[in-house]
């Protein structure tokens, strides 16, 4: 945990959300203490004098006075997923605010830093091999399914120029091509099965 006292709750929070893993870590209280510890407050006061605040809108369905908006500096130490805050304050806060809060980047590095700090090499591993695999067994069932139609539309073709009444599937059964009397039911087999059709007792 000496690693990353340095980094902040809601640094290790978003970047194990990132990967969509923060409900696998379970952090203990000396942690969690450690990670929300107040920063020197003469740091925190200087930062937050020194940052430009612009005017903002309102979402909340209530007007913002704009020149409170403008100049208000905004506490924002204390817990705002599950914590109190003060009406007004959050009414004034706008969506700038709080990308700015949460430090939201494209830079994934530190992302990675902390991941490979709070879950194993072997979880991420596992991660990788398992979307692997299942890119694997799609591409798989895609080119049977292609082989397959490629293989009947074959054996079609090869019994249409052939003439036969037979055909050999796959798995080796054959099918044999059968015309049936509507009436009595009876099969007609081989290659002049139309005239047998037309000759037998059913029809004439």
């Amino acid at each position: 945990m000496s690693t990353i006292t340095k980094r902040d709750y809601y640094e290790v929070i978003g970047a194990l959300s990132s990967f969509e893993t923060s409900q696998e870590v379970v952090l203990s209280h000396e942690e969690l203490k450690q990670l929300t510890e107040q920063k020197d407050s003469t740091e925190q006061k200087k930062t937050l004098g020194d940052k430009e605040r612009i005017p903002v809108h309102t979402y909340l369905g209530s007007k913002v006075d704009m020149k409170e908006a403008a100049h208000a500096s905004y506490d924002l130490s204390h817990t705002i997923l599950g914590g109190y805050v003060p009406q007004r304050q959050l009414e004034s806060l706008s969506s700038v605010d709080f990308a700015h809060y949460f430090n939201r980047t494209l830079d994934c590095d530190e992302a990675l830093q902390i991941y490979d700090i709070f879950l194993p090499a072997s979880a991420r591993q596992c991660m990788l091999l398992s979307t692997q695999n299942e890119i694997d067994v799609r591409v798989k069932a895609k080119a049977k399914a292609k082989l397959e139609r490629k293989q009947k539309a074959a054996a079609a073709a090869a019994d249409s120029a052939n003439g036969t009444d037979e055909r050999v599937l796959p798995d080796g059964k054959i099918v044999r091509k059968v015309i049936v009397c509507k009436r009595c039911n009876r099969k007609f087999r081989g290659e002049d099965r139309m005239k047998q059709l037309k000759k037998h007792e059913c029809t004439k």
